[in-house]
């Protein structure tokens, strides 16, 4: 077709046009030079058969369908009851309370509750704050799961008009909590959703599920049109809670508290007027080749085969890492092209002052230095995951 197309229009008296523009522009001998024994007219067709070409490349291009928008219809998230507000001066009445936690380590478990960042406000579910270590199983999991993320989907739904059985897609994440049934089918039965919804339950993928779990139903509404979208994020401190006495994996019991969030996602056209947000990029560093990175946050178990999370030292450099990794992935995307010019440019002029050594030494002391875009020229604000204190610092210092 675009052969057929492209001899028509060149048959169709394109040629001499061409042609004579040619012999206007370049003289006739030097022509001849160029075409050698190939006649003009040859050389024009050509030229016209590949300015058809791409003109009809360009067309179809143009007219190929664009991905839908996809918008933040609305969130919700987990309100506790009062009863499970657990103030940090617990911990130590908690940790003693137990008895197997060493009273060395009572004292380090209360100074990482006072430097977490974390408020008297957070919550802790009832089985834990109990003491009884045998209670926080399986069936109170289950129960924590139920209680902090099934209010927020109903009030979700009810914040937002939209019934459960319009939901076409339903994706759960809990890094450490996956049960059969998985937490996707879960929250189909609670809410009787239809047999063409589609769930998704992520697992094992650390605090990055979420983002992970918004990515991935952003690919979904991008490719099925006139769909909802429900994600619902959770990690689950009663499944997580390790009961031994090695440091590394006591802190988690001091980094998380009760929790849940929904969040409902939509391409509908009908919904563009009433979305809090557009989900404009999302960019992901995947680090799991690197053996720092992937031993940093495991699940294990210690020499008392106690289950549970170990945090190692690397996890903040890890997380600058990867920071870096993404803030370069996003710099093209939302940097003003001012930004863009000015980081170019020094690329450019470092590798200039490398090559030449005697061009270096001409160069300000500035020139040969990276040039860090300034990214509040892009962003209003920035929302830092709360991940303890040292992940937070680490992020400060870098941003």
């Amino acid at each position: 077709l675009v052969l057929s197309v492209a001899v028509a229009v060149a048959g169709s008296g394109y040629i001499p046009v061409v042609s004579s523009s040619l012999e206007n522009i370049v003289p006739k001998d030097v022509l001849a030079q160029i075409a050698g024994d190939v006649p003009l007219q040859h050389i024009t067709f050509s030229i016209n058969l590949l300015a058809g070409i791409v003109s009809l490349l360009l067309l179809a291009y143009s007219l190929l369908p664009s991905k839908p928008k996809v918008y933040v219809l609305d969130f919700a998230v987990h309100a506790h009851d009062p009863s499970w507000k657990f103030p940090r001066n617990k911990i130590r009445p908690l940790a003693e309370k137990s008895g197997r936690v060493l009273p060395e380590h009572v004292d380090f478990l209360e100074k990482i509750a006072y430097r977490t960042g974390l408020g008297d406000e957070t919550a802790v579910v009832p089985a834990i704050q109990s003491g009884d270590i045998s209670l926080a199983g399986i069936a109170s999991a289950r129960w924590e799961f139920a209680a902090t993320c099934y209010s927020c989907v109903e009030d979700l739904l009810q914040k937002t008009g939209v019934k459960a059985s319009q939901i076409d897609f339903v994706i759960t994440n809990s890094s450490l909590f996956n049960p059969t049934p998985s937490l996707s089918a879960c929250i189909m039965n609670q809410f009787k959703m239809g047999s063409n919804t589609k769930g998704y339950s992520l697992g094992g993928m650390g605090c990055s599920a979420g983002v992970i779990a918004i990515d991935l139903a952003r690919e979904m509404l991008e490719l099925y049109p006139n769909k909802y979208a429900l994600v619902i994020s959770h990690e689950n401190i009663s499944n997580a809670f390790y009961a031994g006495k090695d440091p590394s994996m006591l802190l988690i019991n001091c980094l998380f508290r009760a929790n849940g969030s929904a969040v409902l996602l939509s391409n509908k056209a009908r919904d563009v007027g009433r979305s809090k947000y557009w989900v404009k990029d999302i960019v992901r560093t995947n680090m799991a080749a690197d053996d720092v990175a992937f031993n940093c946050v495991i699940q294990t178990e210690d020499d008392e085969k106690n289950l549970g999370v170990r945090l190692t030292r690397d996890i903040v450099g890890v997380g600058t890492r990867a920071l870096q990794g993404n803030m370069t992935k996003l710099g093209p995307k939302v940097l003003p092209i001012s930004e863009q010019l000015l980081f170019a440019g020094n690329m450019v002029t470092r590798q200039l002052a490398r090559n030449v050594k005697p061009l270096k030494g001409l160069m300000p002391a500035a020139w040969t230095k990276p040039y860090v875009p300034a990214f509040k020229k892009a962003f209003d604000f920035y929302c830092i995951h709360t991940g303890g204190r040292g992940i937070i610092d680490g992020l400060e210092k870098e941003l």
